[in-house]
C-alpha cells in the first residue's frame, strides 16, 4: 500500500496548482490536516473546501476523511518528539538574540540530526547504495548552496570507487562532461532550497540518457524530487543551521556504499596506503637532495665572500 507522501510524490505534477498548494502543506504540516476539517485547510492554504477534496480525490482517497485517518494513524504510530526543546530556537533571529547562542546552535544541530534519523527509509539507502556500487560511472551534480555537500559527497565516492565525475555547473565543459553519461551511469543530484535550474538541467539531460537519478533533496516534490528514480531526504537547511544533518546523512549514505562494496574498498584502501607510503619515501628522498644541494651552494657562497675585495658588493 502507498504512503500518502508517494501518492503525493506521483501525482504531484498532475495536481492543479491550488492542489498543489494543499499538497505542500499536508507534506508539512501533517499534524494541522489531523486537527482540522477540510473547510479549515482550505482557508490555511488559501484554496477552498472544495479543492481540498477533489485533492483528496486525485491522490485515490474516497474523501477528505479517509486521506485524514491516514494521518491520523500514521502520527499516532510515530515516535513522538524526543524534546520539547524541538520547538523553541527554530529560526535564526532565536538563536542570534539569545545570550548562550553558541550552544543554542549546537542544540539545534542534534534536534536537526535526531529528526534525520527518524525519517531515514532503510529501504531507500539500499536501492541507492546498490544503484551506485552497480553503475558504470557515477556523477554527482551540486552548485551554489549545495555546492559544499556535493562536492563532500564527491570526494568521499571518489576516494572509496574511482569512478566519480563532478559536475560544477559554469566551472565545467556541461557538454564534454554529459557526453560520458549512458543507461549504466548513476547521477547523484544534491538539489536543497534555493533550487539551481543548471543542477536540474544536467539530472533531465543524464535521464533523457538512460542513467539513475538519485535525488538528495528536502521534499519528494521538489523539482529534483519530482524527476528522481530514487529520492534521498535531507533536513531542509538554512545558512545558519541544518547543514551538519545533511553532512550527516551523506556520510551514512558512503558508509552504505562502502559497506556494500567492502572487499573492494579494502582492496582500494590498501593500494592507497602503499601509494602514499610510496610518495612520502620520495618527497624526503628529494628534500634531502634539494637541502644537500642547497647546503653545497651555501658553502661555495661563503668560499666566494672570502676572496672578494673590500667594496666588492658595493656600486
Amino acid at each position: 500500500m502507498q504512503t500518502l507522501n508517494a501518492r503525493i510524490q506521483e501525482q504531484f505534477s498532475s495536481l492543479s496548482k491550488g492542489q498543489q498548494d494543499v499538497a505542500r502543506f499536508v507534506l508539512s504540516e501533517s499534524k494541522l490536516i489531523a486537527l482540522y476539517p477540510a473547510k479549515k485547510v482550505g482557508e490555511l492554504t488559501g484554496t477552498s473546501e472544495t479543492t481540498v477534496i477533489r485533492f483528496c480525490y486525485s491522490l485515490g482517497y474516497s474523501g477528505y476523511s479517509e486521506m485524514q485517518n491516514d494521518i491520523r494513524k500514521e502520527l499516532l504510530f510515530s515516535k513522538p518528539d524526543a524534546d520539547p526543546m524541538k520547538q523553541y530556537h527554530t529560526t535564526t533571529k532565536d538563536i542570534i538574540e539569545d545570550a548562550d547562542h553558541i550552544r543554542m546552535v549546537i542544540q539545534q544541530d542534534v534536534m536537526d540530526l535526531q529528526m534525520a534519523l527518524e525519517r531515514i527509509d532503510l529501504t531507500v539507502f539500499d536501492r541507492a547504495a546498490d544503484a551506485v556500487v552497480g553503475a558504470e560511472k557515477v556523477f554527482v551534480a551540486g552548485v551554489r548552496f549545495s555546492f559544499s555537500p556535493a562536492y563532500w559527497l564527491w570526494y568521499s565516492l571518489n576516494f572509496l570507487l574511482g569512478n566519480v565525475n563532478l559536475f560544477r555547473g559554469q566551472l565545467d565543459d556541461t557538454v564534454q562532461l554529459i557526453s560520458k553519461i549512458n543507461q549504466d551511469s548513476v547521477v547523484l543530484v544534491v538539489s536543497l532550497p534555493r533550487y539551481n535550474e543548471e543542477t536540474l538541467a544536467f539530472a533531465k539531460v543524464a535521464k533523457s540518457k538512460g542513467a539513475t537519478v538519485i535525488a538528495f533533496t528536502d521534499s519528494e516534490i521538489s523539482p529534483a524530487g519530482l524527476l528522481a528514480d530514487v529520492c534521498v531526504l535531507a533536513p531542509q537547511p538554512s545558512v545558519f543551521k541544518g547543514m551538519a544533518a545533511v553532512f550527516s546523512l551523506m556520510n551514512a549514505f558512503v558508509t552504505h556504499v562502502a559497506a556494500k562494496d567492502w572487499p573492494q574498498v579494502q582492496q582500494k584502501l590498501l593500494i592507497y596506503d602503499e601509494n602514499w607510503d610510496l610518495w612520502l619515501e620520495h618527497r624526503e628522498m628529494s628534500r634531502a637532495g634539494a637541502s644537500k644541494g642547497a647546503t653545497g651552494r651555501q658553502r661555495q657562497n661563503q668560499d666566494e665572500d672570502v676572496d672578494a675585495p673590500d667594496g666588492a658588493f658595493y656600486e
